[in-house]
């Protein structure tokens, strides 16, 4: 119960933890061939997912509101 000191509900620890597993996606860099960025990213995005198969679902469901690094992620692939 200690820990709803620090979040307001559920979904927002959830969103938190999804927010650091999507924190550790390499984004493309700007300025590079789009389709090897990509694909770079979707490699990246494929390892985590792996490393933490419980996410997936979390991210489907979006239930709540992106965090940073969430924002980052959905960012770079629109904007590569």
């Amino acid at each position: 119960m200690a820990l709803y000191k620090h979040v307001a509900n559920k979904v927002d620890l959830l969103d938190g933890m999804v927010d650091l597993v999507l924190g550790e996606v390499a984004v493309p860099s700007p300025g590079q061939k789009w389709k090897s960025e990509l694909r770079h990213g979707a490699i990246s995005t494929l390892k985590v997912l792996l490393r933490h198969p419980w996410a997936c679902q979390l991210i489907v469901a979006g239930e709540g509101m992106p965090g940073p690094a969430t924002w980052r992620y959905m960012d770079s692939i629109l904007g590569t």
